[in-house]
């Protein structure tokens, strides 16, 4: 039972600093590429939902319960909250920099760390970034075509441009 309880409060803590992330990241200015959650975490968070739900009712209804049984659906809910939240980030400018999504994995890159960009193509924005070791990364961005002047003009306020 105690393993269960650290699994929850441990999922509270991943959950709490998923939503720093995104508070640290600023302000969502262009939207650029976004993910749908995967359905099947949405049917899983509805399952879990009612197996919480009548776990309470049936606490209220008979003064028992069992309590294994709602701290492993309380846990299963806020894993699927977390994926959720993890696979819904976009890719764009920010206020304070730009997100990029490589997969299911999402990267976020400061002003301080981008050092310049310039247009490949009409939808592509090849971006040089500087990493934890001084050393000079590039990274492709696709983009849809009718965003570039809106893009350019928030990068040419806080970036160099090649």
């Amino acid at each position: 039972m105690t393993f269960i309880i650290r699994l929850n409060i441990i999922m509270v803590c991943f959950i709490l600093f998923g939503l720093y992330k995104r508070v640290k990241e600023g302000k969502l200015i262009i939207k650029i590429q976004r993910n749908k959650p995967s359905k099947f975490y949405i049917v899983m968070l509805v399952l879990f939902g009612i197996l919480f739900f009548d776990n309470i009712t049936e606490y209220l209804n008979n003064d028992k319960m069992d309590a294994k049984v709602l701290f492993t659906s309380i846990y299963w809910i806020q894993f699927c909250i977390l994926n959720i939240m993890h696979i819904r980030l976009y890719s764009g400018i920010r206020t304070n920099g730009i997100s990029m999504q490589n997969g299911n994995y999402s990267y976020f890159y400061k002003w301080s760390e981008i050092k310049n960009y310039k247009w490949i193509d009409e939808d592509t924005l090849k971006l040089e970034i500087l990493d934890k070791n001084n050393s000079i990364m590039n990274k492709d961005m696709n983009i849809g075509i009718h965003k570039q002047q809106e893009i350019d003009e928030v990068l040419q306020s806080h970036v160099l441009k090649i």
